[in-house]
């Protein structure tokens, strides 16, 4: 377990091993030095190192696995942008000035 103190409000969170073991993995997954943590009370971002939550962790604990973000799909507004080339041109719309000529 682990207390971090906001430095805004001064409140007092507790990290259980789970959610230190999650902080750790989803860090070294993407090569942070710092796991940010939002105050629960004035949402203030808590940088919390690396190196304090490897710490607070027994060596032969279990780091979850966490599947690296999927890009997000272009297809469908590839999709779009086909189907609209597709349709026929506008008409041109006469106005009432034009017809009376």
């Amino acid at each position: 377990m682990m207390q971090i103190r906001c430095q805004r409000c001064g409140w007092m969170q507790t990290l259980g091993r789970e959610s230190i073991a999650l902080a750790l993995a989803e860090s070294q997954q993407s090569h942070e030095q710092h796991h940010v943590v939002d105050c629960p009370r004035c949402r203030h971002a808590i940088k919390v190192p690396v190196t304090d939550l490897r710490r607070r962790l027994p060596a032969n604990y279990p780091l979850p696995e966490i599947a690296p973000p999927e890009p997000e799909s272009a297809p469908e507004t590839a999709a779009l942008v086909v189907e609209n080339q597709s349709e026929e041109p506008p008409t041109p719309v006469q106005t009432a000035s034009e017809s009376v000529t």
